[in-house]
């Protein structure tokens, strides 16, 4: 009933699409084949399809980035270990990390924050070409799970560390407008940042 009601009061505000970075429906992961994993997806999608619906009658379509619940092992993992997050959520083309276009006006860069793909290597590298591409957007979001600017867990942590290494001078240098970071448990707003400082050319992370 809680998730029912949240929902219910986001749906009133009638978006185009809802974000969630992951820890999506906190399926059992972090232990073997639990037959209450699907379960879970399940009431998750079901409570969706009937609570996350807009005031002409339409669904609202949800856009995820994949989380450490979403994942046997959390970190490091295989696509294998998060079966139940990739057989619902699909993506076209390349797995765990793609690029959603809205025409030439907005981008939703969807990445993995190193639960089935390493922050650095190909992903950074595709980030990099993704966002030279799209020079011309003048809209561009980023979406992953774990924080580059995390508000409830310690920043010196190794994967906020590659993330401020990896994709943060990407984020400014090609001038992404916010990146919505879902990891911690707290509401965070930061300042405009460039370089870890504020900056009104700098990222706002949320």
């Amino acid at each position: 009933e809680i998730l029912n009601e949240t929902s219910r009061q986001a749906a009133k505000t009638d978006p185009h699409f809802a974000l969630v970075g992951g820890d999506i429906a906190y399926s059992t992961a972090k232990i073997g084949n639990d037959p209450e994993e699907m379960g879970r997806w399940l009431i998750f999608l079901s409570c969706w399809q009937q609570t996350m619906v807009r005031s002409d009658g339409c669904l609202i379509p949800l856009v995820v980035a994949i989380g450490n619940e979403e994942v046997k092992g959390r970190y490091d993992q295989p696509i294998s270990q998060a079966a139940g997050f990739y057989s619902l959520f699909a993506f076209p083309g390349k797995q765990g990390y793609n690029v959603l276009d809205f025409g030439n006006y907005m981008s939703v860069v969807v990445l993995d924050s190193g639960h089935t793909h390493a922050v650095y290597g190909e992903q950074a590298f595709w980030l990099k070409q993704t966002l030279q591409q799209r020079t011309q957007v003048p809209h561009k979001f980023a979406l992953y799970h774990v924080g580059a600017y995390p508000s409830g867990r310690s920043p010196d942590r190794p994967l906020s560390a590659n993330i401020r290494k990896y994709w943060v001078p990407q984020f400014e240098k090609y001038h992404l407008s916010a990146a919505f970071e879902h990891h911690d448990h707290t509401y965070k707003r930061t300042h405009l940042l460039r370089e870890g400082k504020k900056d009104p050319d700098g990222v706002l992370y949320l």
